[in-house]
């Protein structure tokens, strides 16, 4: 496009302007990025609105058929697709919670677990100088 210099634009004072439509080339840019970033966001926004409706739709079977798992969105931890009905949970992820956590029970011990871990400290022999200037014993 051909450009010639004029009367400064009033928004940024450049003064390089386009022959065909007398607008400042800066802005013109400016606002074409602008168009382009805005398109790009209407593009994604309708692939989010279409998955969206193929996982409703997927989820409707599903009930129709009175099954528990569906196919839906990707799960953002696991990238998994299938999906509890009841809860909309991955179910990937729900089952590997629930077996870290039946794994990762706190076992309880027994006296003398407890007395085997502590009897060192009280049987360790020491001599006065090593324990002067402590406040504690151990």
């Amino acid at each position: 496009m051909t450009t010639y210099h004029g009367r400064p634009c009033k928004h940024c004072g450049y003064t390089e302007r386009y022959v065909k439509g007398k607008e400042c080339v800066v802005c013109k840019r400016a606002t074409r990025r602008i168009a382009w970033s805005r398109m790009q966001e209407r593009k994604a926004a309708a692939k989010v609105r279409e998955k969206n409706q193929i996982a409703s739709n997927n989820k409707q079977v599903a009930i129709d058929a009175k099954s528990r798992i569906y196919e839906g969105l990707e799960c953002s931890v696991c990238n998994g697709v299938r999906r509890y009905i009841k809860s909309n949970n991955c179910v990937a992820c729900s089952r590997n919670s629930s077996f870290e956590s039946y794994h990762n029970k706190i076992v309880r011990k027994t006296p003398e677990q407890v007395w085997a871990e502590l009897k060192p400290r009280f049987t360790d022999v020491k001599t006065d100088d090593e324990f002067k200037g402590r406040s504690y014993w151990i």
